[in-house]
């Protein structure tokens, strides 16, 4: 970074001493690298502040605050060097702008989440939520299947394997705005994880990724029940195993099921955040539910099913 700041020094200071230009301050409103008040960021911005910096010109008090691009109280050739890659396109704000830090463990990485959630949260945004759930395998066998015809066991499984999708725009301010928002889980110890990775975009936003560990007859404690919001295993098994009945003309058919493992598996939760506020620009969440259970129907017929279930839910076109 200091041999191209050097070289960028050079550069500009050639390009005064030959075009004898002589930059002044404009009356337009403050912005952080536009020190003509043009409402522009470009090279000449830079030479501004290099100007200023070898005391060949002194900016008007004003504009020292808009100077100091990357907000380390100086005003140097490191800021014309972010005023020039953010007129040329390398930077996608300037350092001045970023209020949230770099994340620099999976703890802090975590925080991001937990941070933003709260915010959102708090402020109820509006946005964009489209939900989508489907049995991604199902498998039907019993004395129940085995006397199907063909093409009824084929359009049994084919409403099992129907996906159910949901989309809506939620305003701002509106009373079930923050009740579809993502759960506050209280989780802040990364390890609880499978993996948690961060990257900076070309765009200057953080993209994170939270992978889940897989569980097995989840708890109402685990990670994916407390940040899915789906149910535990006695919630499963309770909900599907109370004892009903069918009715068959004018007989009643009682049922009975019984619930074998459930797992939760490939859990995720993807989401870009922008550093100059801690706000969310999307999320991605995803995660695997399978099961198997059995069905007794009349004591002499039976059904069991083993299917893998997929939630998938996906926040976008947030407004604070």
């Amino acid at each position: 970074m200091k041999n191209i700041s050097k070289r960028i020094l050079a550069l500009l200071m050639s390009l005064i001493i030959a075009s004898g230009l002589a930059m002044t301050a404009g009356a337009s409103e403050a912005v952080y690298g536009d020190l003509n008040g043009d409402s522009k960021i470009n090279s000449i911005d830079a030479l501004i502040i290099l100007r200023h910096n070898v005391q060949i010109e002194t900016l008007p008090e004003e504009r020292i605050d808009i100077a100091d691009v990357n907000g380390d109280g100086k005003i140097n050739s490191m800021d014309a060097l972010e005023v020039l890659m953010i007129a040329v396109k390398q930077l996608p704000y300037f350092s001045r702008e970023i209020t949230v830090k770099a994340p620099k463990n999976d703890n802090e990485i975590l925080a991001l989440y937990n941070n933003a959630l709260t915010k959102a949260r708090e402020d109820i945004p509006a946005y964009k939520l489209a939900f989508s759930t489907k049995a991604t395998d199902v498998k039907l066998s019993g004395t129940l299947v085995d006397g199907l015809p063909d093409d009824q066991l084929a359009d049994l499984k084919q409403d099992l394997l129907q996906e159910d999708n949901y989309s809506n725009i939620f305003h701002q301010g509106a009373a079930n705005a923050m009740k579809n928002l993502p759960l506050l889980s209280g989780i802040t110890d990364a390890s609880k994880f499978k993996s948690v990775s961060y990257e900076r975009l070309s765009t200057g936003e953080y993209s994170v990724m939270l992978k889940l560990k897989d569980e097995k007859n989840p708890k109402a404690d685990s990670a994916v029940v407390k940040l899915f919001g789906l149910p535990d295993y006695e919630t499963m098994v309770k909900s599907m195993t109370e004892e009903t009945s069918a009715s068959t003309g004018e007989n009643e058919v009682s049922m009975t099921t019984k619930v074998g493992d459930m797992y939760y598996k490939n859990g995720y939760i993807s989401f870009v955040l922008d550093p100059r506020t801690g706000e969310f620009v999307s999320i991605d969440m995803s995660v695997d539910m399978s099961f198997t259970s059995k069905t007794a129907i009349a004591i002499i017929l039976t059904l069991n099913l083993d299917a893998t279930m997929r939630t998938r839910m996906q926040y976008t076109n947030f407004i604070y």
